[in-house]
């Protein structure tokens, strides 16, 4: 298991944008992906869990990968979300 805690500084949030963005990255791998906020376990490819976290600006969150491809998918996931602006 591979895991990177983040602090969201993007000024919306986790939006529907940012939520589209993580969980299409999380799909592409076969490792489970999970978001950690608040004592919460988000599933990562889940565009609906990931807005009902309801996670804003300032949070820090976890994000949490186990499997085969573990390093690749966590890899992954944070390039794509450096990307949305």
């Amino acid at each position: 298991m591979v895991s990177k805690k983040i602090v969201v500084n993007k000024d919306q949030g986790f939006d529907i944008e940012t939520a589209e963005v993580i969980a299409a990255a999380a799909e592409t791998y076969e490792s489970r992906t999970e978001i950690l906020y608040k004592y919460n376990i988000v599933n990562a490819r889940s565009l609906l869990n990931i807005v009902s976290a309801a996670i804003v600006k300032g949070d820090q969150v976890e994000f949490r990968c186990e499997g085969p491809d573990e390093d690749q998918a966590l890899a992954g996931i944070l390039s794509a979300l450096a990307k949305v602006k």
